[in-house]
């Protein structure tokens, strides 16, 4: 889908601070944006979340919200209102942004539909690395027993 074209804002107060968006973007940020995904780290677990749903592919919020629900095991059932001050952050910092939603959907046309960017997949990234390796410091350290980990490790030797 393509990104939403909304008006440009004018002024540092209307975009947030001077480095929301790169030099180069447009109103949705679609450029190819080089700040360091490191920056967002660490993410908030709602923010870490929706990137996860969007992953995926283009969802709308209560898609988001169910998603996030299914991807843990119902641990996690976001209200409206977390779920949504949760999305906008994420828009500011151009980790996700709005998109048209797919044409022969027959949804309800006050649906909004979102997308992971590609600064927003490379934060979602960092963040499961970096969660990777405070799994692996917590198994050094005797914290983790060894047969409930059940997935592969990348990087790491099955015996």
């Amino acid at each position: 889908m393509r990104p939403l074209i909304e008006p440009p804002e004018t002024g540092a107060s209307a975009q947030g601070p001077a480095d929301a968006r790169p030099a180069d973007a447009g109103a949705s940020g679609a450029t190819a944006d080089r700040r360091d995904p490191e920056t967002f780290l660490p993410l908030p677990r709602l923010a870490f979340q929706i990137l996860l749903a969007l992953a995926r592919g283009e969802l709308h919020g209560y898609a988001i919200a169910k998603e996030v629900e299914r991807n843990t095991g119902g641990r996690t059932k976001p209200s409206t209102g977390s779920l949504y001050l949760s999305m906008e952050k994420l828009r500011e910092q151009a980790l996700i942004e709005r998109v048209e939603g797919p044409d022969d959907a027959g949804d309800d046309a006050r649906r909004r539909y979102y997308a992971i960017t590609p600064l927003g997949r490379r934060a979602a990234r960092a963040e499961s690395e970096r969660l990777l390796r405070l799994v692996r410091l917590a198994r050094e350290r005797d914290l983790l027993q060894d047969d409930l980990i059940t997935f592969p490790i990348p990087g790491e030797a099955r015996g």
